[in-house]
């Protein structure tokens, strides 16, 4: 579904006279994933697993790519951080261009946004719901004001997803697919066959199961893995190894967009 919702976003993004020209896709600090999953302990995917999976999912895509730099801070980085560090990427990618960031995220974490500061530093937000969490979003949002004076206008965007899904893509959440590698159930469906496949052969379901002890390097972060992943970098232009410079990257990528789109968008 995280493919699918940046897609639809690039999409609307493309039909309001938007130019996108690239996305970023950053995993989260292994401290936050803790404290959402502080009940469910023994299903937190170590680091490392959850950045080469992110990788393999992204697969050989010519306008998305993985940073692997808020995931490898001490600490964590609260949303601003991140937001200026990727257009710090962006303005050293496409140097002397007027790059806007559009935060990309869930209906339940709009709302924990700050739209002053997102005015304020430049940023847009946007949001792909399915109806039922379109509508209650919308009214959660209305309550800041009428039209004129609602601190979201202008900076928020709200993207409804009315196409009909597949029973499996429809139940797609991080939390079935780590319920169903658990079980022992394939996950093809939801995540995809190379997903699918770096999951079976590292036993994550057997782990989070309790059947086998995570080794201390799983949980390390590092830039070349086995499997085929590639070797990303903290920023685009090295993740298009088949591209020799930056001008190249950026040239494909503004032509990329021109490509055919996903349906469902609202």
């Amino acid at each position: 579904m995280h493919l699918r919702m940046l897609y639809l976003a690039r999409q609307f993004l493309e039909r309001a006279g938007m130019e996108v020209v690239g996305g970023i896709i950053s995993p989260s600090h292994a401290t936050l994933v803790r404290q959402k999953q502080r009940r469910n302990v023994k299903q937190i995917i170590p680091q490392r697993h959850r950045l080469n999976m992110a990788r393999l999912m992204v697969g050989g895509s010519q306008w998305l790519t993985v940073d692997a730099w808020e995931i490898t801070r001490r600490r964590i980085m609260d949303y601003l951080s991140v937001l200026h560090h990727v257009r710090e990427v962006a303005e050293r990618t496409w140097p002397g261009h007027t790059i806007r960031v559009v935060y990309l995220t869930k209906p339940y974490g709009m709302l924990r946004l700050s739209p002053e500061a997102l005015r304020e530093n430049g940023y847009g937000c946007l949001c792909v719901c399915r109806p039922v969490e379109s509508e209650r979003l919308l009214k959660q949002m209305a309550i800041y004001g009428s039209h004129e004076n609602n601190p979201w206008e202008g900076v928020a965007h709200v993207v409804e997803d009315a196409a009909m899904l597949t029973h499996e893509l429809e139940r797609t959440t991080s939390a079935a697919v780590r319920e169903d590698l658990i079980a022992g159930r394939d996950v093809d469906s939801m995540v995809g066959v190379s997903v699918s496949g770096y999951a079976v052969k590292h036993r994550l379901g057997g782990k989070m199961a309790g059947e086998e002890k995570w080794k201390p390097q799983e949980k390390e972060v590092r830039w070349c893995e086995e499997d085929g992943v590639r070797p990303y970098r903290t920023e685009p232009p090295e993740v298009r190894q088949r591209l020799n410079s930056r001008s190249e990257w950026a040239t494909a990528g503004m032509e990329a967009i021109h490509g055919p789109s996903l349906g469902g968008a609202a």
